[in-house]
C-alpha cells in the first residue's frame, strides 16, 4: 500500500546521506539552529543551542554573529508548540485517503 511518507530509492539514498552528514557534523562538534527556514551551524565549544525570548544573562541575539558561510537556506518549515498540518498535493490527498480507508477496514 502506498503511503504519503514513502520515498523513492533516490530520495531514500539522499535522505540517508543527509542523516549521515548530520551525524558526522554532530560528532565533529557542531551545533545547529533553525531560524526562518535556514539551518545555521556553530562550533559547539562556543554555542550550546538556542532558545526563544527567554533571555538569560550571557545570551546574545544570533543576528549579532550570523556568518553567511555558516548558513544553509534549507527551505524548512518550522513549527513551535503547535499542531502541525501538512499541505498535501492532489496525489498526497488521494494516497492519504486510501491509507486512512485501509486503517479503518
Amino acid at each position: 500500500m502506498e503511503k504519503i511518507t514513502d520515498l523513492t530509492k533516490k530520495q531514500q539514498k539522499a535522505f540517508l546521506s543527509l542523516r549521515k552528514a548530520f551525524i558526522d557534523c554532530n560528532r565533529a562538534g557542531l551545533t545547529f539552529t533553525n531560524h526562518l527556514n535556514k539551518i545555521i551551524v556553530y562550533d559547539s565549544k562556543y554555542v550550546s543551542g538556542s532558545t526563544d525570548d527567554r533571555f538569560v544573562d550571557g545570551d546574545i541575539n544570533e543576528d549579532q554573529v550570523i556568518d553567511d558561510m555558516n548558513v544553509i537556506d534549507a527551505n524548512i518549515d518550522q513549527w513551535v508548540d503547535c499542531t502541525v498540518y501538512l499541505k498535501l498535493t492532489e496525489k498526497g490527498k488521494e494516497v492519504f485517503g486510501n491509507q486512512q480507508h485501509n486503517i479503518l477496514d
